[in-house]
């Protein structure tokens, strides 16, 4: 036959799975992916807890088969647990005794064993238990996120001679102090599982401690979804650290001048990816001027991006002089706005306020900028070039005019005319085929002066060779005669 579990077990098993995320939590189910995302990039689920359980090992505990239940409770508590998480098993009632401590590892069925198999205690000894659980936290400090879970069916009732024969006093003031000074993020729980509020004893500890009963487990259901999206924020502030307040450094070029530069944004954060937005620089010099785009600017962690920055400097007018360099000091201040894309989830979620701020905004030294008219004297140079080779192709064509009109060369050998050609470009060839005479040579137009009237100058070699050549002018409607040919210009 199997029995059916009492409502104290059923009360056990949903708060212990919400802790250590055995059953989802309504709103994290809910929650968007960002948040899943920001978790994933943090490594959330692979930041180890600590987590001391105190058990109520008195003779009450037997009643109504609740030990029997509690065991079944935690054995399913220890199997949801990571297995990097360290775990103590503190037992109380005459006293507090440790059971067990070490990494949750996998074996759940192993960690039961370690329970006592019955209660066996005559009181209840809360105050010496939870001054264990303190003792415990005191030497685990390579964990950042702590959970303190308190089981118990009753009141403190503790023994003679306890530290604690009161639910206050200075014992208790002391242990408080000792609380408060733990570097861990507690998540402390107490659950009564019957009877009296003795769970309440937890918070003259632990003054955030939140009281589970059973007699209310309807309506805590809802709201027993919190502890697992509490533990993953707690460890996820303790990933980021500092890095909401990251910065964005500035690096300034080495100087400016007219050709403007580049200013590099360089983000100093581990996770959190940043924008800056907004941008403007604001000079201290009059007549400089610097223009940034506004962006924004999307910086992965770590990374860097370049921002190009113009330069216009109305500093002197321009100097008549070709090279006239200008230079002013400077003192710039770089202004912006610094956000994350992650800031509504830090903010609502995880309880953090991102803060992100620009640093190495200012930035000073000498500027630098070319005023001279080297560009006006180079137009002027150019210009002057242009029309010294015109007026030198205009002299040159003016020297050397096509001479027009017809070439006649006759041979004195017998007086009779051989040839003729016309003259219609500036310089024409000599050819015996052409002009029926023997050699070579050419004819061409020419000016002695820019006033000067056209001559006809004819270079003729009789016998075709260099040495052999003569020249011979003539004017118009004249004529010359070169190694024994008369040349007449009919023009």
């Amino acid at each position: 036959m199997t029995r059916k579990p009492s409502a104290a077990t059923v009360l056990i098993l949903v708060l212990l799975a919400l802790m250590t995320g055995l059953v989802p939590a309504g709103r994290a189910a809910a929650e968007p992916s960002s948040l899943d995302e920001i978790y994933r990039t943090l490594g959330v689920d692979d930041v180890s807890a600590d987590y001391v359980v105190l058990i109520d090992t008195s003779l009450s505990m037997n009643e109504g088969n609740l030990y029997a239940g509690v065991r079944e409770s935690l054995r399913q508590f220890f199997a949801a647990l990571a297995p990097e998480d360290m775990l103590t098993l503190i037992s109380v009632s005459d006293s507090a005794r440790l059971i067990w401590e070490g990494k949750a590892g996998t074996a759940p069925d192993d960690i039961t064993a370690k329970l006592p198999p019955a209660p066996t205690g005559n009181f209840t000894d809360l105050g010496t238990g939870i001054e264990a659980a303190v003792a415990a936290l005191e030497t685990r400090l390579n964990n950042p996120i702590a959970s303190v879970v308190m089981l118990t069916d009753g009141q403190h009732d503790p023994p003679p001679r306890s530290g604690y024969p009161y639910t206050e006093g200075y014992a208790w003031q002391r242990l408080a102090q000792r609380a408060a000074l733990l570097e861990q993020q507690i998540t402390p729980y107490a659950i009564q599982l019957r009877g009296v509020n003795g769970a309440a004893t937890l918070r003259r500890v632990f003054p955030s401690a939140r009281i589970v009963s059973p007699d209310a487990i309807d309506q805590l259901t809802a709201k027993l979804s919190e502890p697992k999206a509490a533990v993953k924020a707690a460890k996820a502030r303790g990933v980021l650290g500092a890095d909401p307040r990251s910065t964005v450094l500035v690096e300034w070029p080495a100087s400016l001048d007219s050709a403007g530069g580049f200013v590099r944004l360089r983000s100093t954060s581990r996770y959190l990816p940043l924008e800056v937005s907004g941008l403007r620089i604001d000079t201290g010099s009059p007549g400089l001027h610097i223009d940034v785009p506004s962006g924004p600017f999307t910086l992965a962690p770590g990374a860097s991006t370049v921002v190009p920055v113009s330069v216009r400097w109305d500093a002197v007018p321009m100097s008549w002089r070709p090279l006239e360099t200008v230079r002013r000091p400077y003192r710039l201040r770089l202004a912006g706005t610094v956000s994350s894309p992650w800031s509504p989830v830090l903010g609502s979620e995880i309880g953090v306020a991102v803060e992100p701020a620009l640093a190495g905004v200012e930035s000073s030294g000498t500027a630098s900028q070319q005023r001279g008219s080297l560009a006006w004297w180079l137009s002027a140079a150019g210009l002057l070039l242009a029309l010294l080779v015109l007026g030198t192709r205009v002299r040159w064509l003016r020297l050397h005019p096509v001479p027009g009109g017809t070439l006649v060369a006759s041979s004195l050998d017998d007086g009779q005319s051989r040839g003729s050609i016309r003259l219609a470009g500036r310089r024409v060839a000599i050819l015996a085929s052409s002009l029926g005479i023997p050699g070579t040579g050419w004819v061409s137009g020419r000016r002695h002066g820019m006033r000067s009237e056209r001559v006809l100058s004819i270079t003729y070699s009789r016998d075709g060779s260099a040495n052999g050549r003569a020249v011979g002018e003539c004017a118009a409607g004249g004529s010359v005669e070169v190694h024994g040919v008369v040349f007449e210009w009919r023009h």
